[in-house]
């Protein structure tokens, strides 16, 4: 729920105070979204690495790290791109700037479909998505610690 509140948030600076048209603003939360599922799930099983994931069997295949880690590499990602998308629409406004960033939140989605194959590596998995996706493990350590059943963390 605060993810969503934090979009809010960002979406009312941009558009109500700033009073631009971003129309591709969903669009970079999928870029941390699948960047978060691709160090926190199965899905590249050729490998196997941990890295303070709480819960994960060490014997689990794909790359599982902790979600400290994972929002700092999905905030640089989704950073990388905005500078990607920014540089290029910097001067613009108005109208020019909605048409290039519709333009954008259109690309993603349809990347997003397609990239199960490229060059033979299955990047998103099509419109299956990725999952199982670990879970945050927030206050794992704490009950554990507090030595409170497995029901009540």
């Amino acid at each position: 729920m605060i993810v969503f509140t934090m979009m809010a948030v960002g979406l009312n600076i941009v558009v109500g105070y700033a009073g631009l048209l971003d129309l591709g603003y969903v669009a970079f939360y999928a870029v941390g979204a699948y960047t978060a599922a691709w160090f926190a799930s199965l899905h590249f099983s050729q490998t196997s690495f941990h890295l303070g994931s709480v819960g994960i069997s060490h014997e689990a295949v794909g790359i599982h790290l902790s979600i400290w880690l994972i929002l700092l590499m999905a905030g640089a990602l989704t950073a990388i791109a905005g500078i990607l998308i920014g540089l290029p629409t910097l001067r613009l406004r108005g109208d020019y700037l909605a048409i290039v960033t519709l333009g954008f939140g259109e690309i993603i989605p349809q990347f997003v479909r397609n990239a199960d194959n490229i060059f033979g590596f299955d990047l998103t998995h099509g419109t299956f998505g990725i999952s199982p996706i670990d879970s945050p493990g927030f206050g794992t350590t704490l009950g554990d610690a507090l030595g409170l059943p497995v029901s009540f963390q």
